[in-house]
């Protein structure tokens, strides 16, 4: 079995040599949109412009979103709220998003035990938004949204749950980047599967 099978990756080889960043997913900031960070859309994607975008997930389905940039951020905007929702993204998940070109990511999803979800292998897109972009990605234009009430404050078993993901940032930055064997993966997943960490 090699090494991109053992950890479950539908990815071409090669892909730990593409653009990649991550996201803890925190639904108070990432439910409507996502900021993309700065650095990534600064240096990698310094020629795109506004548009159309898709996410491959885990499952190989395709969702297509918009990127926007206001108040220079840049978001997934349009189209984010049915790709997390489809692919059963939680509080504190780990999306690691991979590039590459043309306005195409991949999109890899960790439960907060650090191993990926496979409820996201499985997820198709409920929603038929092709008829919102067209794949020449001329520009969309997206309302601004408008901010919400006051805002959450984290309970304690919320902050527990980010604690616990970030002590795994480590490990799934490892899983990620394909420098794990085999052997240390399934380690790693009786490690987290039975709580011992």
């Amino acid at each position: 079995m090699s090494g991109d099978d053992a950890l479950g990756g539908r990815f071409k080889r090669g892909e730990y040599h593409r653009p990649m960043f991550f996201k803890v997913f925190i639904r108070q900031y990432n439910s409507d949109r996502m900021l993309i960070p700065k650095g990534f859309m600064e240096g990698i994607m310094k020629q795109e412009e506004e548009g159309c975008a898709s996410l491959v997930g885990p499952s190989g389905e395709k969702w297509r979103v918009s990127i926007i940039k206001k108040e220079a951020k840049w978001f997934i905007d349009e189209g984010w709220k049915v790709f997390w929702e489809d692919n059963s993204i939680a509080e504190t998940d780990f999306l690691v998003f991979t590039y590459a070109g043309k306005m195409k990511f991949y999109v890899k999803i960790f439960g907060p035990h650090g191993c990926q979800k496979p409820s996201a292998h499985l997820a198709k897109c409920t929603k038929d938004n092709r008829s919102t972009f067209t794949a020449s990605q001329q520009k969309v234009r997206v309302p601004e949204k408008k901010p919400r009430g006051r805002p959450h404050l984290v309970t304690a078993e919320e902050r527990r749950v980010a604690d616990l993901s970030l002590q795994n940032i480590h490990f799934l930055l490892e899983l990620c980047t394909g420098r794990l064997t085999n052997h240390q993966f399934c380690i790693c997943r009786e490690v987290f599967s039975t709580g011992m960490l």
